[in-house]
């Protein structure tokens, strides 16, 4: 089952599933976070300060013009609204109803888009549309190994033959560079060097999965993707609670997510 907003941004069909609250973030506080999404949520779009995601679709070397976008945890539409004009026709859902009514009035100038109430973990598969080109952007994160390994079936399944999906994860190895150069003491002792050593940590106050490079090659793949990669999509210091001219960081490299990119 899915919700599909009308013209007017109001829900047409109600969705039971969504009343299961989804593992590591609540469906409340991600409504809340719908119109403080750009100042407190790492929006990688807008975070990726080299333009590696857009060079990805770049490098797809497709015409997009005869293909369809599908954006799986679309939040408040970044990616659509940067995007979506290449596409013939343009799909973004999202578990949060908040979430979609803002993205679509960002996306106002995309032509031929739809928006869809949905929860990546629990997806209807036959009455989801499916995308030559799938793009899910830090959604894979639930400290459920199971609802992780569902969600990348999804994206398989939604992805049309011969398309390609591209996921974006937090970094692990990012993670423990992070912690290494600003010297946090958090991740001592043994029980945390346990979480630390499965990727689950918390962010936010929200807990969440860290993908190290491998692990994430290999959960697309078992997902059924073929020709897998993975790239760095640099995001700024600021986004650690550090400005880069830090002098802690003194010439660093930036911290990292890591964009992987699967064919169907």
């Amino acid at each position: 089952m899915r919700r599909i907003l009308r013209d007017d941004g109001t829900d047409l069909a109600p969705n039971s599933s969504l009343l299961i609250k989804p593992a590591g973030l609540t469906r409340s506080s991600w409504e809340r976070l719908a119109h403080a999404f750009e100042g407190e949520v790492c929006d990688i779009v807008a975070a990726d300060c080299r333009q590696v995601i857009g060079g990805a679709i770049k490098g797809l070397r497709r015409d997009f013009s005869q293909a369809t976008l599908l954006d799986l945890g679309c939040g408040i539409g970044t990616f659509i609204r940067t995007h979506g004009c290449r596409f013939r026709s343009v799909y973004g859902s999202d578990f949060s109803l908040n979430m979609l009514r803002y993205a679509k009035r960002r996306c106002q100038d995309v032509p031929n888009v739809r928006w869809m109430q949905a929860d990546l973990s629990q997806i209807d598969h036959a009455t989801m549309p499916t995308g030559d080109v799938t793009v899910c952007l830090n959604v894979v994160t639930s400290p459920s190994k199971r609802i992780r390994s569902k969600m990348l079936r999804s994206l398989w399944k939604l992805t049309n033959a011969g398309g390609t999906t591209l996921l974006v994860v937090p970094s692990l190895e990012s993670t423990l560079f992070v912690h290494r150069t600003i010297k946090r003491d958090q991740l001592t002792g043994a029980s945390k060097r346990k979480l630390l050593s499965q990727g689950i940590l918390m962010c936010d106050g929200v807990v969440q999965k860290y993908f190290s490079k491998q692990e994430a090659l290999d959960s697309m793949r078992k997902a059924g993707f073929r020709k897998c990669t993975a790239r760095r999509v640099w995001i700024p210091w600021s986004e650690e609670g550090l400005e880069d001219d830090h002098p802690r960081l003194n010439g660093k490299a930036l911290p990292w997510d890591w964009l992987v990119l699967g064919h169907k």
